[in-house]
């Protein structure tokens, strides 16, 4: 669903999801990343861009589904630093684990600050997983650093995606090898 509202700018029914999680749990698939969590406000935008809490209260999960959001890093980076009013606005103490994992979108010149976010999504109770955007880019030694502090974080996933669309083969021998 999170990424279908790049075509419909987020701007799904409760039904149309209660259907989606209903369907979706019937396959193997256990994490459902249904939308965003975000500060930033841009009008025009559904509820799913900022799935709130109570949006989520409000949907029928079923009990075999693990709900996920996506965050995008610079949503809660201002002048190079984690605004932690933010990000604790946007991310309150998950006291009934309705949201089990944030995935987390950086590139790479952001990731002085994942260890920060780690500690407060881990202190409230959130699962993380990263997704280094744009990898195809790095050189060698930026791979290996974020390689390193990638592992050092312990995130439940790491995800490497082809946002470009030139993730060939022998590109990706390279990434695994850091």
């Amino acid at each position: 669903m999170r990424d279908g509202g790049y075509y419909n700018d987020w701007k799904f029914t409760k039904s149309f999801a209660n259907k989606y999680l209903k369907c979706i749990s019937k396959t193997p698939i256990r994490y459902i990343e249904i939308g965003f969590r975000s500060s930033n406000k841009k009008t025009g935008l559904g509820d799913f861009w900022y799935t709130k809490n109570a949006l989520i209260k409000e949907l029928n999960i079923p009990n075999n589904i693990k709900i996920c959001v996506m965050l995008n890093l610079s949503d809660v980076v201002f002048k190079g630093k984690i605004q932690k009013k933010i990000l604790d606005k946007i991310f309150p103490q998950n006291k009934k684990n309705k949201i089990h994992l944030v995935r987390v979108a950086l590139h790479f010149e952001e990731i002085k600050n994942l260890k920060k976010l780690s500690e407060v999504l881990k202190k409230k109770n959130y699962q993380f997983a990263l997704n280094l955007m744009q990898i195809t880019r790095l050189k060698d030694k930026q791979l290996s650093l974020a390689s390193q502090t990638i592992s050092n974080l312990k995130p439940k996933v790491f995800y490497v995606a082809d946002s470009i669309g030139d993730l060939e083969s022998k590109k990706l021998d390279n990434i695994t090898k850091h």
